[in-house]
């Protein structure tokens, strides 16, 4: 129900898509996948192929081992919403804002969760 609140919440918000674990997944790999799929995402493929790819490709690595490769790991990432080609954030202006806002929300997410950590200890 958390998960699926804050994917409500984006979507409420205007967002059509996104990107979230249904569980609590490695920050390894979770890092990972999430950085393929945004490195995917920029050679204009659909999202859900975007996805896909990522997760092939994280399998695959050379860093992936046996413990790693548990559909535990990589499964979880999932998309929610709507399917389909992601538009071409830069013709349509404001790109740039776009994944900049994106990243300081991730970053300040990051530090977030590291100062709750910190202090649990």
């Amino acid at each position: 129900e958390g998960m699926l609140s804050l994917a409500r919440s984006f979507a409420y918000s205007g967002s059509r898509n996104t990107l979230s674990s249904l569980w609590k997944i490695n920050h390894e790999a979770s890092s990972s996948i999430a950085i393929g799929f945004y490195e995917a995402l920029t050679q204009q493929l659909p999202l859900e192929e975007a996805l896909q790819k990522t997760k092939v490709n994280y399998l695959q690595a050379p860093t992936t081992d046996a413990i790693g490769a548990h559909p535990h790991f990589w499964s979880g990432m999932v998309l929610i919403g709507q399917a389909g080609e992601m538009p071409n954030l830069v013709s349509a202006g404001g790109g740039f804002w776009g994944w900049f806002w994106a990243g300081i929300f991730l970053v300040l997410l990051a530090l977030w969760s590291w100062v709750k950590k910190k202090k649990r200890r």
